[in-house]
């Protein structure tokens, strides 16, 4: 078993042409970056407004990885890193660091690099949970996720989209989650089958709050809620905790709002 460390970036938010074409100027200075770090050509797909007029695909069904090796007199260290096959400007990209054989000064360097040029190319890059990419959010014992629930689809339609037009989260992609994961939790049913559905999620631009929205079979909808509690390098826990609260209290007040319409 593996360790691994879990990064993304946050797009930029732009309202036009200029400013989605000056974020994507950032994203080819850091895919030259990952290029000359496996020393290959990774051929990352950028996917922009004006080049799909469609939305995101669905789920990430394409990654890219590489070896950074690292040869001191005779013990051999290797990392694997680990990128989205495509960049879109309207989602996330996710960046995994995996190591087995590596020493923690081998590591710390990669992080630190990686953060730097981030950082230099105006990117916001922020560390994640694993949790919030997998199917059960219940992982860690010490933190539990919160929900809210709303009785009508239509209503769940408007909080959805007022999620990233109003309140400033972003698309973070579909994510599989499966029955066993979901339905004893929350005590809602999902799928009649053991097969995994996809469940839209949503981060917002402070890194601080994720956002998963799961279908009930029963024609309701659940909200459900994780901080991010690795989102502290220049924060400290009490801010990243009390901006994520002001962000909960916005979206209960809006679900709350539509709920009375």
């Amino acid at each position: 078993k593996f360790r691994c460390i879990t990064f993304c970036i946050i797009p930029d938010y732009f309202t036009d042409h200029d400013g989605e074409e000056a974020f994507v100027i950032k994203i080819k200075r850091f895919i030259e970056f990952l290029n000359k770090q496996t020393q290959k050509e990774l051929r990352i797909q950028i996917v922009c407004s004006t080049t799909s007029h469609t939305e995101p695909p669905a789920q990430r069904v394409k990654t890219s990885h590489f070896i950074i090796h690292a040869r001191k007199r005779d013990r051999y260290e290797w990392i694997r890193m680990e990128v989205d096959g495509t960049f879109d400007t309207r989602r996330t990209y996710r960046i995994t660091i995996q190591w087995l054989v590596s020493s923690a000064i081998k590591v710390d360097a990669q992080v630190q690099m990686l953060q730097r040029r981030c950082k230099q190319y105006g990117l916001h890059l922020i560390m994640t949970p694993q949790t919030a990419s997998g199917s059960n959010l219940f992982l860690n014992p010490l933190q539990r996720p919160e929900s809210i629930i709303v009785p009508c689809v239509e209503q769940a339609q408007q909080v959805e989209r007022a999620l990233h037009e109003r309140l400033g989260f972003c698309d973070d992609g579909r994510h599989v989650v499966y029955p066993r994961d979901a339905e004893k939790n929350f005590k809602i049913k999902i799928s009649e089958k053991r097969a995994g559905v996809l469940a839209q999620q949503y981060l917002h631009r402070s890194g601080t709050l994720f956002v998963r929205i799961l279908q009930d079979l029963n024609h309701s909808v659940i909200f459900v809620f994780l901080l991010n509690r690795k989102c502290s390098d220049t924060n400290t826990q009490l801010h990243v905790q009390e901006t994520a609260l002001a962000v909960f209290r916005d979206v209960n007040k809006l679900i709350a709002e539509v709920s009375r319409l």
